[in-house]
């Protein structure tokens, strides 16, 4: 893989000693001439495990820019963007895949143009723009994804001197400034949309845009190696009738699955597509209630199964389904009766790394109050509560899986309603959990994130200041304990979103 991170070949230096030859009867020794002085040092490198974070100095002046702490080292920030034009800040940003490089969108070089840059986590605050320059109407690059593999960004942006006509373009960042238009011409008035992503396999790029209706948005498959040639994935719309949100590939490749009014203009449902046959759609979930909608949906792990949120039974309450791949249109309820006016929360469930469980928030017990469950895939409606008990009006807001499968944290209002803490379960012993910060000041705690190893947790929170959010790490084997991992932030400072990994990440 070709990036901006590489470590120069070192060239050993042979020092060479002069020495005289005694001629004649007699010999003396020489002085050597000095030697070569001390070679470079060795090329900067990138932390091997990357922690970036977005930050204001001052809240009230709405200036954002980005930071990179090396964990080995908490406290010691670098900004990671080149210095901002006045009135100028950044916005989304990813990590690389290989969390060398970060990528970022910036009015940097000018308040009125939104460009995309790139920087060598080895030497941040020297950064690369990805884009060409743009035209004197200027540029809004306005989102972009990695490859698999790091080398290429696709982003959409209206570079091309039209204003508001966003189109799909393509860079090989070894080449940066140089861009491939992926879509075809489009006619007046037509964009590209948010929502693009590649294939597993870095050969396809997956993109929502009307191009064959005007204002009627369709999912278009595109060869990175035959750019400008647009294959239509999603089966017929009728009229009225749009792609909603992203369109996902399964994590083999195989399948792409999208929600769309397809067959009913303003009824969102969900829909399969095998990537060798575009154009032919499966209808994934089975008949909804009048008036019913899909909200949103994942992949499990294995590719086999699509998990989906809807009022599919009852119009107005959200329930949690789980429909085989192999099997379109029949889903399982995956949990239990609801309460009265209860509902599963739509943007927050996910599968276990080996698919086989389900955890999902829903104020299933008590109306108002979410809670945590799991649910074993293999007895769907069946669920374990995973947190302990809340006091009234508490809530889990959010949690993620450790990799390992095997635990999970969560940010709730446990201990003291209004006061969000960080908590860990293990999973085989669901409602007994350890309380992973230390005692604290603020009471919120916005973002949770964990190593890729499953030893450590990142969460921003207001714990030293009351209404500034700093970012903390904990072991987990040493609950109790918190490292602060930002530097210092001025008085009015507050830092906002951080990352791990190569989540895009648009706060």
């Amino acid at each position: 893989m070709k990036t901006f991170h590489r470590k120069s070949a070192f060239l050993s230096l042979a020092v060479v000693t002069a020495m005289l030859v005694a001629c004649g009867g007699g010999g003396s020794g020489g002085t050597p001439p000095p030697g070569p002085g001390p070679g470079p040092g060795p090329d900067p490198v990138a932390p091997e495990n990357p922690v970036v974070y977005i930050a204001s100095d001052d809240e009230s002046t709405g200036v954002f820019e980005l930071y990179l702490v090396d964990p080995a080292t908490p406290g010691e920030s670098a900004k990671i963007n080149a210095p901002l034009v006045a009135g100028g800040s950044v916005g989304p940003y990813a990590l690389s895949p290989d969390l060398a490089q970060l990528a970022y969108i910036a009015n940097q070089d000018s308040v009125d143009e939104w460009d995309l840059y790139i920087v060598d986590l080895a030497n941040p605050g020297t950064s690369t723009k990805v884009n060409p320059e743009g035209d004197e109407l200027g540029i809004f690059v306005f989102e972009f994804a990695f490859s698999p593999d790091g080398s290429q960004i696709v982003y959409n942006a209206d570079q091309e001197g039209v204003l508001g006509q966003f189109e799909l373009f393509l860079v090989d960042l070894d080449n940066p400034g140089v861009s491939t238009r992926l879509n075809p011409d489009l006619p007046p008035d037509r964009v590209v949309s948010n929502g693009m992503s590649f294939s597993p396999d870095g050969s396809r790029v997956l993109y929502v845009a009307d191009l064959d209706v005007p204002g009627q948005f369709e999912a278009y498959l595109v060869d990175v190696a035959t750019p400008g040639v647009a294959t239509k994935v999603n089966g017929p719309f009728v009229p009225g009738g749009n792609v909603i949100g992203a369109p996902k590939f399964s994590p083999d490749g195989a399948t792409i699955v999208y929600m769309a009014d397809q067959d009913v203009d303003t009824v969102l449902e969900l829909y399969a597509v095998d990537v060798s046959n575009p154009g032919v759609s499966a209808k994934l979930n089975p008949p909804l209630v009048t008036d019913g909608d899909l909200c949103t949906f994942h992949f499990s792990p294995d590719s086999a199964k699509v998990g989906y949120c809807a009022d599919q039974d009852v119009d107005g309450v959200l329930d949690l389904y789980v429909v085989d791949l192999a099997v379109p249109g029949v889903s399982a309820k995956v949990n239990p009766p609801l309460v009265a006016d209860g509902d599963v929360q739509s943007a927050t469930f996910r599968f276990g790394p080996d698919s086989d469980f389900i955890v999902y928030r829903a104020d299933q017990d008590v109306d108002g109050d979410n809670e945590l469950y799991r649910v074993e895939l293999a007895t769907p409606g069946v669920s374990v509560k995973i947190n302990e008990q809340l006091p009234p009006g508490g809530d889990v807001s959010f949690f993620r899986i450790n990799p390992d499968g095997l635990q999970l944290i969560y940010a709730a209002d446990q201990d003291t309603e209004g006061v969000a803490e960080l908590y860990n379960v293990d999973l085989s012993t669901p409602g007994v959990a350890t309380k992973l910060n230390p005692e604290r000041d603020g009471t919120q705690i916005s973002q949770i994130e964990i190593n890729e190893g499953g030893t450590q947790a990142f969460y921003l929170a207001d714990q030293d200041t009351p209404g500034t959010g700093e970012l903390y790490r904990v072991d987990l084997a040493s609950a109790g304990t918190a490292t602060k991992i930002n530097s210092t932030l001025p008085a009015n400072g507050s830092l906002f979103d951080f990352a791990i990994s190569p989540e895009y990440r648009a706060p």
